[in-house]
């Protein structure tokens, strides 16, 4: 058999995603033995889940912020204090909105949504520092994988 990409030279191993053949230069090649079609999809699947993550965190820090600010306004609180308390909710909500996207394939009852959103209420600025330190990673995953692959393809 031989290697999907070097249609010259013998497989030794085969893409643990897809199962094509792979020779000794790309079956060693990627972190995983995974041929270099597979390792694009993966990179546009983490892609979309960071954008999913940025999206769901910024949507539900609009909605929390607005809900304590509209909350507080009506208990007719001072106007520094709603600000303040906005600030905090939308920490809570993007740390609620990363909760979700992250844990999307579990099934969720009301309960554990009500729970989620309680603790990120309740522990937002921690939250809040611990993900965007997670999706700073994250993407500079993501651009380590885009040089790799713009490597792979000049040499591979």
């Amino acid at each position: 058999m031989k290697c999907y990409r070097h249609r010259d030279v013998e497989a030794t191993g085969k893409c643990t995603e897809c199962g094509a053949p792979l020779c000794d230069d790309c079956y060693d090649y990627f972190e995983g033995h995974i041929c270099l079609n597979c390792a694009e999809k993966l990179l546009k699947h983490d892609q979309k889940l960071l954008r999913k993550v940025l999206i769901m965190g910024i949507l539900f820090a609009v909605i929390f912020s607005v809900a304590l600010g509209v909350i507080l306004s009506q208990m007719e609180v001072d106007s520094a204090i709603i600000g303040g308390m906005a600030a905090y909710g939308a920490t809570g909500g993007f740390a609620f909105g990363h909760a979700l996207v992250a844990n999307r394939d579990e099934e969720k009852s009301w309960k554990d949504v009500a729970i989620w959103a309680l603790i990120s209420l309740v522990l937002g600025p921690i939250y809040f520092i611990i993900d965007v330190v997670r999706l700073i990673k994250f993407g500079r995953t993501i651009k380590a994988y885009k040089v790799v692959l713009a490597a792979a393809k000049a040499t591979l």
